[in-house]
């Protein structure tokens, strides 16, 4: 076998998987053999069989025949590819036979090449017996080419036909070839240590079918001859008395002893004689006692011990050999060494040990259903959230945990996402636990498919959210009393606005009655005095105010209605066109958008910022104010920009604070809620507010309102 060949397959672990089904193909062989009528119909149907086992897509035979190697037996060849295929001399063209310089034939093409033994034996696409395979036939033309310069007959009509996988295996009589056998296919890769295995197996059952008759004997002859070819050992025993016949290579150097030990004794002495471990001897010796009796018997392992005390993993099984009348004369024993296939399966049990140690490890609970919703796996995790062990769990289906009310809901998850797209969406549900309680859970799911693509399981990942609950529920509850304590404050705070302004009117109004009827009476400082309370209770009025308008905003409950931006603008500058024009103030604005909202609150927003924007006016310069608004995304950006004296962008959150003034009252009168009452419109209406300035050039003020604004 070519090393290069059995590596590349052993690390996709070909070899040894499939070794079991090549060994019954071969018994099945040999059965056929023992009943067919004639060779001619055993080769046609064996190369028919092995076509459609190995899926090949061309198969030939050919046999010498004088002057050449024409094909015996084809199948899946193109006519075209014969024509020019069938001869591989110089013979069919010049009518003459070519020699070399060792009287052989001069052969053409690889098939030639393979024949008359001109490429070195050592080459990567040689196999130790003399086999030529290729994976990629286009490479290995080209390689052969560079690295046997003087062989330049080479044709390439495998190459013209497009055939990639190829394999070329000499047939021999007492060592001389008599024929090849041929594989070819347009796929690549499909050549690996079992296809070769099978080949040269049949290249060697055509060997002795050309070489021998069909007499007992010489069929008896013929098996030895295969199964001296195997890499199994073997021995033959007779059926009646347990005497061995015959013994191959193979087993006598997994023994240490040579074939001439076994000749003439019995199983039964190698059984008690040590070369069977003693646990396993009891086995064996049924196994052998059975085959005696032409009873059938499934495969054992035992621990081989040879000669020199090593000791062997085996897998033992056996055939039997019949006469024409069906009688069994003769068993064949078949002793497999599978120390490298035992630690292949150690080395995948460890593997599957850290991943149970793995999956165990998972927090959340991990597990794996049928599509009809069976368990079939579950981590530790998801047993210890249920309470149940995983053999009860795999008596029971996700629907029989799964509250009643669940069902139709898990359903439709099941079919309209982990079946149709492939996963779920992250999904809450409730599983009844081992102990009858409620469990809150949260899942996603994914399909599994077998090699085919079709849907074979689910598998999820669940964890217990019943804290998680218990925590959004408690703080749920807190915001509810939160909410419920503001919405008293606010209530009383609208309260006591509300109720502080009867006495405040009583108090402005006998003050002013006290000035208007005693001014001239009083002296200058009394005159003051009264004054200095007038303006008092005038400036706590308008305290009140604000702070009844600011308490007011969030108690709003009615709807929200379609409000005209630009009609509301046109209301605040009649409002304050008496202002505008004491401050000789101009004021200019773009279109402006109809939204969703409270219009006397954004009366009251636009009125705060132009009026802080005339307040705040620039020494030098008149005011001038510009009002505009444009859809970005799904939002109206409004801004009021103004040419006043601007903020320290220090203050630039401080100023929508309530009752936060950057001004002294003697600098600027004021309640110091004008811009908080903004703040709290906006937000009311789902948007932001802010401010970018620059002190002494301006303030320009920006606020967004929700295009598609619903009740907040």
């Amino acid at each position: 076998m070519s090393k290069l060949l059995l590596k590349n397959a052993k690390s996709k672990k070909i070899y040894i998987e499939q070794l079991k089904e090549i060994q019954i193909l071969i018994k099945d062989i040999f059965n056929y053999l023992n009943s067919a009528e004639s060779w001619d119909e055993a080769i046609y149907d064996i190369l028919h069989f092995i076509k459609e086992y190995t899926d090949f897509e061309a198969i030939g035979l050919r046999i010498i025949d004088e002057n050449d190697f024409p094909y015996y037996y084809t199948k899946g060849f193109s006519d075209d590819f014969l024509n020019k295929e069938n001869f591989i001399s110089n013979f069919a063209q010049t009518k003459k036979i070519s020699l070399d310089q060792k009287e052989d034939f001069s052969l053409e093409c690889i098939c030639g090449a393979v024949l008359s033994k001109k490429i070195k034996p050592d080459a990567p696409y040689f196999t130790d017996e003399g086999i030529f395979f290729s994976n990629n036939l286009s490479e290995t033309f080209n390689l052969i080419k560079k690295e046997n310069p003087k062989i330049n007959n080479i044709r390439s009509t495998c190459l013209r036909e497009g055939f990639e996988s190829a394999v070329s295996i000499p047939i021999k009589t007492k060592g001389k070839i008599i024929g090849l056998l041929q594989f070819c296919d347009k796929r690549p890769n499909l050549i690996n240590p079992n296809i070769i295995y099978i080949f040269e197996f049949i290249a060697l059952m055509i060997n002795i079918i050309f070489e021998t008759g069909r007499s007992e004997q010489e069929r008896i002859i013929a098996e030895k001859i295969i199964i001296e070819s195997m890499d199994e050992g073997v021995l033959i025993h007779n059926s009646k008395n347990g005497k061995i016949l015959f013994v191959n290579k193979a087993l006598a150097k997994m023994t240490a002893l040579s074939p001439n030990e076994f000749i003439g004794k019995s199983p039964i002495d190698f059984i008690s004689g040590g070369f069977v471990a003693p646990e396993d001897a009891p086995k064996v010796l049924e196994h052998f006692e059975k085959s005696l009796r032409g009873e059938p018997s499934s495969e054992i392992n035992f621990t081989l011990i040879s000669k020199k005390g090593k000791k062997i993993p085996v897998l033992l099984s056996r055939s039997f050999i019949k006469d024409k009348s069906g009688k069994i004369t003769h068993v064949v024993v078949n002793m497999k060494n599978i120390a490298e296939f035992k630690k292949e399966q150690d080395e995948l049990l460890e593997v599957k040990q850290r991943y149970y140690d793995l999956y165990n490890s998972i927090k959340d609970g991990t597990v794996v259903t049928d599509m009809r919703g069976n368990f079939i796996e579950a981590n530790q995790a998801y047993l210890n959230l249920l309470g149940y062990t995983l053999e009860e769990i795999k008596h029971l289906t996700y629907q029989d945990i799964t509250p009643q009310r669940w069902h139709e809901i898990e359903k439709k998850i099941v079919e309209e996402q982990i079946i149709k797209r492939g996963y779920s969406d992250l999904y809450e549900k409730e599983y009844i636990k081992k102990d009858g309680t409620i469990l809150p859970i949260e899942v996603r799911a994914w399909i599994i498919k077998d090699k085919g693509g079709r849907n074979k399981g689910m598998w999820g990942i669940v964890k217990d959210i019943s804290e998680r609950q218990k925590v959004e529920k408690e703080i749920k509850d807190a915001s509810n009393k939160l909410e419920l304590l503001n919405n008293e404050l606010k209530q009383f705070a609208y309260n006591t606005s509300h109720d502080l302004k009867e006495p405040l009117r009583s108090i402005i109004g006998y003050l002013q009655l006290l000035e208007n009827r005693y001014k001239d009476k009083l002296d200058s400082k009394a005159n003051e005095y009264i004054s200095y309370a007038v303006a008092g209770a005038k400036r706590m009025n308008a305290f009140i105010d604000d702070l009844l308008i600011y308490s007011r905003i969030a108690m709003e409950i009615k709807p929200f209605a379609l409000v005209d931006c630009e009609k509301i603008l046109l209301n605040v500058l009649d409002n304050l066109k008496m202002h505008i024009k004491e401050n000789n103030a101009l004021i200019t604005y773009d279109n402006l958008p109809l939204v969703m909202g409270y219009d006397a609150q954004l009366m009251q927003l636009f009125q705060n910022l132009i009026s802080n924007s005339i307040k705040f006016k620039s020494a030098a310069e008149s005011p001038k104010i510009h009002i505009e608004a444009k859809l970005k995304n799904s939002e109206y950006l409004f801004l009021v920009q103004d040419n006043g004296i601007g903020i320290d962008m220090e203050y630039k959150d401080s100023i929508f604070i309530p009752f936060n003034r950057l001004h002294s009252e003697d600098e600027y009168t004021g309640t110091g809620l004008g811009l908080a009452i903004c703040k709290k419109i906006v937000e009311r209406h789902g948007g932001k507010i802010w401010v970018e300035s620059e002190k002494n050039k301006g303030s320009i003020f920006y606020f967004t309102i929700p295009k598609n604004l619903e009740n907040l």
